[in-house]
């Protein structure tokens, strides 16, 4: 009996697989005005590479 009923709840049970991405990614400190939008991507709009310092 509970060998039916493990094979009933298996088969009528939906499936439903959850995904969590991870980005990893590097900035340099000279980049400025990176941004991302609402899909986690990265917009280049408006982007430019400050002057580093001299030493």
């Amino acid at each position: 009996m509970l060998n039916r009923a493990g094979k009933i709840i298996v088969e009528d049970t939906p499936i439903s697989p959850i995904y969590y991405y991870a980005n990893n990614y590097l900035i340099r400190d000279e980049l400025v005005g990176i941004k991302k939008n609402s899909m986690n991507q990265f917009s280049l709009v408006g982007v430019y590479l400050r002057e580093q310092k001299k030493s």
